[in-house]
């Protein structure tokens, strides 16, 4: 479908703009490590394991067309993991149809990303809370105000196992096919579209505190790092 090809190339853009930091080929090592959809670890896997499904995974194993759409993997096992895109574009397309039904004052909020249109009832941008790392929910880190912008958070907090008193997240670096171990807990970023607000959060949590400080400013990013 074209949509699919639309989100594709979003996530090139970003993959682009941050050294690879996001890469939607890792579906397989998001099955390895027990990220997926039904595959579940107590335990990592192990060093050959992560080698064998790299393999299948890196830009270069696609190839794209536009018109008319399609895809074509270089590799037999290559598998594509749009989630770190598709939330946010949700968003945006959502907003497009609400104001095309004349709505111009709204907030949407889907898996935790948000976007904000307009101003809340009391007519002034609208209230939004980012939560602290391993707190219950509700409980607000820092409030922000949202006018006609998106925000969009990326933790490692949430979704990861332990093992042996070690702490494996959700969130991959396709430089090494393992999860990130630096000291960033979570990175929210603040953006007019809420898809690249979505994808640059994923990326710049790869990229970890100091490149990916470096990438915010090169792309002039309103980013919250928490460490």
């Amino acid at each position: 479908p074209g949509e699919v090809i639309e989100l594709v190339r979003l996530a090139e853009k970003i993959a682009h703009d941050t050294d690879g930091a996001l890469d939607i080929t890792l579906a397989p090592l998001i099955d390895l490590w027990g990220f997926g959809a039904t595959s579940h670890r107590k335990a990592p896997p192990d060093a050959p394991e992560i080698e064998k499904a790299r393999t299948a995974c890196g830009w270069h194993q696609l190839d794209i067309r536009d018109e008319p759409p399609s895809l074509r993997k270089k590799h037999p096992h290559t598998r594509i993991n749009l989630s770190a895109v598709a939330e946010g574009w949700a968003l945006d397309r959502l907003a497009r149809r609400l104001k095309a039904c004349g709505e111009h004052d709204f907030l949407l909020e889907l898996g935790g990303e948000v976007l904000a249109r307009g101003h809340a009832a009391d007519g002034k941008p609208w209230l939004v809370g980012v939560q602290a790392p391993d707190a219950p929910a509700g409980d607000t880190m820092q409030a922000l105000r949202l006018e006609n912008a998106s925000l969009a958070t990326c933790g490692t907090y949430r979704q990861r196992f332990e093992h042996e008193g070690k702490s494996y997240a959700h969130v991959l670096d396709p430089h090494t096919g393992k999860p990130v171990e630096h000291a960033l807990r979570s990175v929210s970023v603040q953006h007019p579209s809420a898809a690249l607000a979505d994808g640059y959060a994923t990326a710049l949590l790869v990229l970890g505190p100091v490149r990916g400080r470096e990438i915010a400013s090169k792309l002039r990013l309103n980013v919250l790092w928490v460490e």
